[in-house]
């Protein structure tokens, strides 16, 4: 990945973040790496926490959001986005808009061609994320398991 493409990346997301969630105490991590998303852009699950970072006992720390990125098996051009989630008290401040640009922009840095996600069509807010940014639904089917109707949507990189 360019660094010079990463960093201002990061930046563009700090200033945003900050304010849409009113403060600049909050960092994103890369759970599977454990690493703040500064120190590296990758495919994992992230964790956009919000409150004082350096708690040791975590108790002043909440998650405002999260999401994952994973290679598809077998097709090293495809990206697949899962859970991604807003947390209550965060919502309907721009997040999800927010990170789905993010985890946009992560995959196109790693290289990949395709973002792929799935939802469920009672999931109204991320239905709405995705039809304002461009996702384009390719397929929909009804999960034999849950009986909820199910979205394929795609984006191109």
């Amino acid at each position: 990945m360019e660094k010079k493409t990463a960093d201002s990346l990061i930046e563009k997301t700090r200033e945003t973040l900050t304010a849409a969630l009113g403060t600049a105490h909050f960092d994103l991590f890369n759970v599977t790496t454990k690493s703040s998303y500064c120190e590296k852009l990758d495919v994992g699950k992230y964790e956009l926490l919000v409150g004082e970072i350096g708690d040791v006992k975590g108790t002043k720390t909440r998650v405002a959001a999260s999401f994952e990125l994973h290679p598809m098996i077998n097709c090293c051009g495809i990206c697949v986005s899962t859970k991604a989630f807003v947390a209550e008290g965060f919502r309907r401040k721009g997040l999800g808009t927010l990170l789905n640009n993010l985890r946009i922009e992560i995959a196109r840095l790693n290289g990949y061609g395709l973002l792929l996600c799935t939802d469920v069509e009672s999931n109204e807010a991320q239905r709405k994320v995705l039809a304002k940014n461009g996702w384009k639904d390719v397929h929909d089917f009804v999960n034999p398991w849950t009986q909820n109707k199910v979205f394929i949507s795609v984006v191109n990189l």
